[in-house]
């Protein structure tokens, strides 16, 4: 199984929500998102902005990409099972 072993405190400032929950965490002292140009605004796509919720959703709850995926694939059955049941 993989985990991922690299500072939490960077996905939070990427993600702009806090994962780790610490009372230290870089997103409560900086304000910035981070990289070298941080103050260059670009214009977010549809693609990036879901991308970006499907990432806080997974890392919320430090779940890997194949296990996100089976999730959703499970809860998608589970949905066509309830509707065609009514």
């Amino acid at each position: 199984m993989v985990r991922y072993l690299g500072s939490t405190c960077k996905i939070c400032r990427k993600l702009s929500f806090s994962v780790c929950g610490s009372d230290r965490c870089a997103l409560l002292r900086r304000e910035t998102p981070r990289g070298m140009h941080p103050n260059l605004q670009r214009k977010m796509t549809d693609y990036k902005k879901r991308l970006i919720e499907k990432q806080r959703l997974r890392l919320s709850y430090w779940v890997s990409e194949k296990q996100f995926r089976n999730y959703m694939k499970e809860v998608s059955k589970n949905r066509e099972l309830r509707v065609k049941r009514y």
